[in-house]
């Protein structure tokens, strides 16, 4: 009977390995989903939180606009321009503002270096 209750021991023990690896495995998977779950939702929540700030720097950007425009030219009322209208002035000074910004950092075009020198 000895040799039996081995070979049982043995298949118990192959057994209890097996299902030890299954559960192992079993554990790694949720946990790498439940990290999968937390990371997708903290991303989402992130790009909403940057998303309410960019309004809120659209909002600012367009309150600083009116404030320019009532202080420039006290004839025009900026109560009187719909938020698409100012939206578009907004958007057509930033873009402006910046086309300005990055010509200033380049050099001129027509620069001495680039000019042919004239053979005498």
């Amino acid at each position: 009977m000895q040799p039996t209750s081995a070979a049982s021991n043995s298949r118990q023990n192959l057994l209890e390995e097996k299902l030890r690896h299954e559960l192992e495995a079993f554990f790694q998977q949720g946990l790498v989903r439940a990290i999968l779950f937390v990371t997708k939702n903290c991303l989402l929540k992130y790009n909403a939180l940057n998303e309410e700030i960019q309004k809120r720097k659209d909002n600012l950007y367009l309150l600083q606009k009116k404030l320019m425009l009532s202080k420039h030219f006290p004839s025009i009322n900026p109560s009187n321009f719909n938020p698409n209208e100012l939206q578009l002035i907004a958007k057509i000074t930033r873009e402006v503002s910046i086309a300005f910004q990055n010509s200033s950092q380049k050099e001129p075009l027509a620069s001495s270096a680039n000019l042919p020198q004239k053979k005498e």
